[in-house]
């Protein structure tokens, strides 16, 4: 979706809202989503710039793998 502007040489961003999942810095509560944003833009001669990330520093698809597959995250991401 947001890539395809960069094929008619336009500039694409998406962004969205998430549920509450994130703890603030020493937070006890849940406070913000993961925000998640996707940018596209074409870059002569080259291939285009393609960004997708989450405003978290983990993001939830993570711990939703990790959870799936039964493994551990690493210290502290999980709040007190």
């Amino acid at each position: 979706m947001c890539c395809e502007p960069r094929l008619e040489g336009c500039v694409g961003l998406g962004t969205c809202n998430s549920d509450s999942f994130v703890l603030p810095h020493d937070g006890v509560s849940p406070f913000h989503g993961t925000n998640p944003m996707a940018f596209a833009a074409p870059v002569p001669e080259e291939q285009p710039l393609l960004i997708d990330m989450a405003t978290s520093a983990i993001p939830w698809n993570r711990v939703q793998d990790l959870k799936l597959r039964d493994l551990p995250m690493a210290a502290g991401c999980l709040g007190k």
